[in-house]
């Protein structure tokens, strides 16, 4: 009588733990799919912020300003989101590449070190060295040790002001 007992019991238990299980599983697939809806209308939002501030500024600065503002504020959203997943995760990179995840003083500091680098060699160029392959060593010393999306990222502001100052 007490095994029968137990095996009722038993499948009750089990019966509610699938109960709860399916239940838990449809709130995942609702939250997945209303939480999918969300991010798809707020895509489409900011399509049309996108292009409310582009007609504005276009109006303003005129076509390439304007693109040149929109283009930047999108990448240095993308620049935000890519630091932000680095972080996130946890990724490092190899201690082997001698670099590690830089804040702004030491991202002052690298391109110190590497213009400083630079600055040694200018001793070398007056003794024969090429001032192109001068300046090509420094950017590859300065790339190397900041990294390749923040240089793009200070490339593009630079141009967008060169350019800006240019118009004047």
């Amino acid at each position: 009588m007490i095994g029968v007992l137990r095996a009722l019991l038993g499948a009750q238990f089990v019966s509610a733990q699938v109960s709860r299980v399916r239940h838990e599983a449809r709130l995942t697939v609702t939250r997945i799919a209303l939480g999918s809806a969300a991010v798809l209308l707020a895509l489409v939002a900011v399509g049309f912020f996108t292009a409310a501030g582009h007609a504005t500024l276009t109006r303003v600065l005129g076509p390439v300003s304007a693109s040149l503002i929109v283009g930047g504020v999108y990448l240095a959203l993308a620049l935000i989101v890519w630091l932000a997943c680095r972080l996130a995760t946890g990724e490092r990179q190899a201690p082997a590449a001698a670099t590690a995840d830089l804040g702004v003083a030491d991202l002052a500091a690298a391109a110190q070190s590497a213009l400083h680098g630079v600055g040694q060699s200018v001793g070398d160029a007056v003794r024969g060295i090429d001032p192109q392959a001068l300046a090509t060593e420094g950017g590859r010393k300065l790339v190397r040790t900041v990294g390749p999306l923040p240089i793009a990222g200070i490339a593009i502001v630079a141009g967008y002001l060169l350019a800006r100052r240019m118009d004047r």
